[in-house]
């Protein structure tokens, strides 16, 4: 069984000095940090931060990853609303946002939804793991009449990002907002970006996750006209 799991740099810095307590492995790729042989798993940190592990079994798989993620300790265990979109490039279809409540071990193994190839399996495990799930969906032609209103597509993300950050933030205040990419407009409040959150930020790859797979079951297949003035 091979299991891949995201973590950030400074996490995997921690991870890198555990592993050093572990029988070393050549690393044939120079994207690999380093291999190690942890019982009969071998576990691969690469350099972007992404663990694999390689495991006989299903148990073993268990038992390795559970002793990683208990590396992090309790401060991985803080509320972090992620958020991501899909289909803003796409010229049909609807471009959704989505937000992810959850804890940041419980959606380790939840990947960038551009990274993974069964989209309902990680849906479910997305929507098991985490808290709540908030998505915000504007089909073509909704996109369309905004835009003739002026409303161009990174306002219409950023009042989904900024609503979807109250709702959390007043059901959960110890919470954090992750949102994936560079700040759309000024004003926003409350959200921290973060480029490249998608791929090292679980709740953020749960986002993209759910949104993937919402755009995916969409009976929405109208094309998106194009304006000149404030598209977007």
């Amino acid at each position: 069984m091979v299991t891949t799991l995201s973590f950030t740099l400074k996490e995997a810095r921690t991870i890198e000095e555990k592993l050093q307590e572990y029988p070393t492995l050549p690393t044939p790729s120079k994207y690999e940090k380093a291999r190690h042989k942890v019982g009969s798993a071998i576990v691969t940190l690469y350099t972007s931060g992404k663990i694999v592990i390689n495991a006989q079994n299903a148990d073993v798989e268990k038992a390795v990853k559970e002793k990683i993620v208990s590396w992090m300790g309790n401060d991985t265990n803080e509320l972090v609303l992620g958020i991501d979109e899909v289909g803003r490039g796409e010229k049909t279809g609807p471009l959704v946002v989505t937000g992810v409540l959850g804890q940041r071990n419980k959606l380790r193994g939840v990947r960038d939804s551009k990274k993974t190839r069964d989209i309902k399996e990680k849906y479910r495990d997305a929507t098991s793991q985490s808290k709540m799930q908030v998505v915000v969906s504007f089909n073509a032609e909704t996109i369309d009449e905004l835009r003739k209103k002026g409303i161009n597509l990174n306002e219409m993300e950023a009042i989904a990002m900024q609503k979807m950050h109250e709702l959390v933030e007043y059901f959960y205040p110890e919470s954090i907002t992750i949102a994936d990419g560079k700040p759309l407009k000024k004003g926003m409040k409350g959200i921290v970006f973060q480029e490249k959150a998608d791929d090292i930020e679980p709740s953020v790859s749960a986002a993209s996750i759910v949104a993937k797979h919402t755009r995916n079951e969409s009976g929405d297949t109208n094309e998106k006209k194009s304006y000149t003035t404030k598209t977007g």
